[in-house]
């Protein structure tokens, strides 16, 4: 992905993406002159949707029931449903969506 510090990384003169863009609508479109074009890329979106998820997760028993199964400790939960580890709360929900699917699977019948 791209370099969070731009200078002198990508040589002289050159602009991140989101610059670019932004500079491409201002001078296509009007109503875009001197306004600012926000864009999230993917790592902020995917932690944002991350944040939700533990939000929801919150206090609903799942946190609880990672740390009764031992599968993550307090200090641990309490960072996945804060989105401090991205890695770790990432599989901490695609896991737990896959024991969830699985659940009403064997229910199911």
């Amino acid at each position: 992905m791209f370099p969070h510090h731009w200078g002198g990384v990508c040589g002289r003169g050159s602009a991140p993406p989101q610059k670019i863009f932004a500079k491409q609508l201002e001078m296509t479109r009007d109503d875009c002159k001197g306004k600012w074009v926000l864009r999230l890329g993917e790592m902020h979106t995917m932690m944002a949707a991350l944040r939700a998820a533990g939000d929801a997760i919150e206090d609903s028993g799942l946190d609880e029931a990672w740390i009764e199964a031992d599968i993550y400790g307090p200090n641990t939960t309490r960072q996945i449903l804060e989105v401090k580890h991205t890695k770790k709360a990432l599989e901490a929900h695609m896991t737990t969506v896959q024991a969830c699917v699985i659940f009403m699977w064997k229910n199911s019948s």
